[in-house]
Parts: structure tokens; C-alpha cells; sequence
């Protein structure tokens, strides 16, 4: 069978809580036989279990293969990569307690199709104009792509969610599931966009996506406590069908 879909962990190399579960997604779902294949994304900065070594990789997409800047050069390698493929999921860890979301970096119709087709209720659609000259992986890649963010990473409740969420995915892209189950998946899914944040001290108090009222202004918080200096991004529900990006 062609492998159509490519997963990658380790974007970042502090977040390899992912490996052992794709791993062991490998033994019960062989990659050959249910057509996908996996890369770690910055095998340096992961072997030194630090974020980067030169720069964030995914802020430098489309990247530049000449580059001597380590992660430049990889991102044009998985760019390039990325055209043997149908479609491609990179998997990200974060300390927040955000849960299990996909978060789409441009919202093509394709992308948010994708997001709605893993079954993850809650969908970050977080796009940047600033990102047109340099940005994630998953906006720059050769076919649809998105991104999974899970938080926190080291908690064996979040692991196990993901690793059935994982095996879920794939035995359904095996059986080629029908159209009228992915729209049952899509009005099922809510969508979130970031349209800004909350600089100040962190609030152990603050829950991801529960609403918070602050200066007459309500929003969903996001990554709260996640950065210095930052106490959360702020997201609004949106009207997904308003939101597409071609």
C-alpha cells in the first residue's frame, strides 16, 4: 500500500512525548499495510531535548535548503518531502492544559476538512499574515496539513487520549470512511480563532477554553499560563464557513 500520510513529531525538539506513541502505534498498525509514515521533525534539537538549535523550526518555513541555519535548511527538506503525500499531521506538545486540539494555520477548505476529519472536538484556527514570508510547517507544506497540540504533554491521561485518537485515525483512513460520517464529525466540531492576547502574570486560575469576562470583553483563553509575560491568547467561536481561506 502507498503510504499517503505522513505524521512528525519533535517539531520542537522539547516535545518528543510523541514518539513513544507513534511508536507503539507502529506495532499495532504497521506502516506499510495502513499506508502513512513518520519523521521526527528536528532530530537535533531532540537528541538535546531542547526547543531548537538555531532557530524555531516552525517559524522558518518555507525554509532555504542552502541555508546554514540548521532549521531553515530542515524545513525545506520537509517541505520538499511533504509532495510524496496526501496529507500530513505534525504533532506538538505544550505545558498548558489545553487538552487535545488541532489547530489549522491556514484555513484552506482542504486543512479544515483535515481538522475535522481526526474527530477532535475542539479546532484552533490560528492564521497570520505576518507568516507569508516565514511561518509554520503545516502552511507551507506541499499538500493539506495541520497541526495537533497537546497539553499538558506529560500527562499519561493526555498520552493514552492521543494515542486512541491516533489509532482511531488510522484504521478509519483504512476503511475509507464515507462522506456522510466526516460531516456527522464536522457539526459536531467547534472552532476557535485566536485574534489576539493577554500580556501580565500567570493565573493558575485561568482554564483553557472556558470563558472569561475581563474590561467588559469576553473570550476563550488558550495556552493560558504557557509563555513568560504572557497570560493567555485570546480566541472567539467562529462560523467556520465564514472562515475559509483558498
Amino acid at each position: 500500500m502507498k503510504n499517503k500520510f505522513l505524521f512528525i513529531v519533535a517539531t520542537h525538539g522539547d516535545e518528543g512525548f510523541s514518539l513513544d506513541i507513534i511508536k507503539d502505534l507502529e506495532r499495532k498498525f504497521p506502516k506499510e499495510a495502513f499506508g502513512y509514515d513518520w519523521i521526527i521533525g528536528n532530530p537535533k534539537a531532540f537528541e538535546k531535548k531542547q526547543r531548537f538549535i538555531d532557530k524555531d523550526l516552525n517559524r522558518c518555513a518555507p525554509g532555504n535548503i542552502k541555508s546554514q541555519i540548521y532549521e531553515e535548511k530542515r524545513a525545506a527538506e520537509i517541505v520538499e518531502l511533504s509532495k510524496k503525500y496526501d496529507f500530513i499531521v505534525d504533532i506538538h506538545g505544550s505545558t498548558s492544559k489545553c487538552g487535545i486540539i488541532t489547530i489549522v494555520t491556514y484555513p484552506s477548505f482542504q486543512n479544515l476538512a483535515l481538522a475535522v476529519a481526526l474527530g477532535i472536538k475542539k479546532n484552533i484556527i490560528w492564521y497570520s499574515k505576518s507568516s507569508l514570508e516565514n511561518g509554520p510547517l503545516t502552511q507551507y507544506v506541499k499538500c493539506p496539513a495541520i497541526e495537533i497540540e497537546c497539553g499538558p504533554q506529560d500527562n499519561n491521561c493526555i498520552k493514552r487520549k492521543l494515542n486512541e485518537l491516533l489509532q482511531e485515525f488510522i484504521a478509519v483512513q483504512k476503511k475509507k470512511e464515507n462522506l456522510a460520517k466526516i460531516l456527522k464529525k464536522y457539526k459536531e466540531a467547534e472552532f476557535f480563532a485566536v485574534y489576539g492576547k493577554k500580556e501580565g502574570k500567570h493565573n493558575q486560575k485561568l482554564i483553557d477554553f472556558k470563558p472569561l469576562k475581563m474590561r467588559n470583553e469576553t473570550f476563550y483563553p488558550f495556552l493560558a499560563n504557557q509563555y513568560p509575560g504572557v497570560l493567555c491568547y485570546k480566541t472567539k467561536r467562529v462560523n467556520i464557513e465564514k472562515y475559509f481561506l483558498y
